[in-house]
């Protein structure tokens, strides 16, 4: 290749990178030179043998004429952690805020810390919290069976100070199509039961042990027990209710974490992280037996003789 033709080719790949719009071209590390390549090349011609004596071109030139062109690197986008103990995987994180959410309570295991003895937060800032964790939840995928099933997760409903919070089973068809725990058959005889009591239902949090409907009102299994368990006992921090109504041996067996039938927990004082609890039975297994009624009208006299109220007479 004569000086002139090398000349044009590097003019060439210039106008290239110019009109690409590279104004400036980084040096990469020393690439051959022109001569020694064309000596290899044309060993056997004494005429390109001359012009592989000619002298290469500025090292820098070549370099800066062949490199591409330098993409500026972009800085790593920095992600908002997922709530610890919570997700521990990118998918279940809550959704970005423009300010930094409130402080929350740790979510700790049935027999950690007292309810009692966590920080006091203010009632604003716990329903800000209860708002986060409800859209935390909505998100959750930890179940695959019940997110395929699921029209909506059922959260929880009731004032963030509630004195009393009841802890069911799982949402029903009704709860999973309207979003809010009780609302069923089962609903309306717990507004009985509260009433019952002196409670109105908006004076009282309700839940339950699962934010998803199981299929065919199955129990709740073991594993999502254990997946759900972490927003149920956070929910809890938030509240500090005064006193937990358990209906039905599901929400028994899995936030007391015993291996007890509901019949041998009834009757029994018992105590979640410093909280009273109270174990009956669950509205619907009364619908099918309504012979137990009196029993559980029993149970919630205990419940209330424990809170400090006054037991209403029957008929009031």
């Amino acid at each position: 290749m004569t000086a002139s033709s090398w000349k044009d080719q590097l003019e060439l790949h210039l106008e290239s990178w110019r009109s690409a719009g590279v104004e400036f071209l980084p040096l990469l590390p020393a690439l051959p030179s022109l001569s020694s390549a064309t000596a290899r090349t044309n060993t056997a011609s004494s005429s390109t043998q001359a012009q592989s004596q000619l002298s290469a071109p500025p090292a820098g030139s070549l370099r800066a004429a062949m490199s591409p062109p330098a993409v500026p690197e972009r800085p790593a986008t920095q992600l908002p952690a997922a709530p610890s103990g919570l997700f521990t995987e990118k998918e279940y994180a809550a959704p970005q805020r423009t300010s930094p959410p409130p402080a929350v309570p740790a979510t700790s295991a049935g027999t950690g810390t007292s309810i009692l003895e966590l920080p006091v937060l203010s009632v604003p800032i716990r329903e800000r919290a209860l708002k986060d964790l409800a859209a935390r939840v909505a998100q959750c995928r930890l179940c695959p069976e019940l997110v395929r099933t699921r029209s909506r997760t059922v959260f929880g409903v009731g004032p963030v100070d509630a004195e009393l919070a009841v802890v069911g089973e799982a949402p029903g068809f009704n709860e999973d199509q309207q979003g809010e725990p009780f609302v069923g058959p089962a609903g309306q005889l717990l507004d009985k039961m509260l009433a019952a009591c002196g409670f109105r239902r908006e004076d009282v949090f309700i839940c339950n042990i699962l934010r998803c409907r199981p299929p065919e009102n199955r129990p709740p299994m073991p594993d999502e027990a254990s997946n759900c368990r972490p927003f149920l006992v956070q929910t809890l921090e938030l509240i500090r209710p005064k006193h937990l109504c358990l209906m039905g041996a599901s929400a028994a067996k899995y936030l007391l974490q015993v291996e007890k039938p509901i019949g041998a927990l009834r009757g029994k004082q018992l105590n979640w992280r410093g909280i009273d609890a109270t174990a009956t039975y669950h509205p619907s297994y009364l619908l099918r037996t309504p012979a137990k009624k009196a029993d559980a009208w029993q149970d919630l006299q205990e419940m209330l003789k424990r809170m400090g109220r006054t037991v209403p007479k029957r008929g009031e």
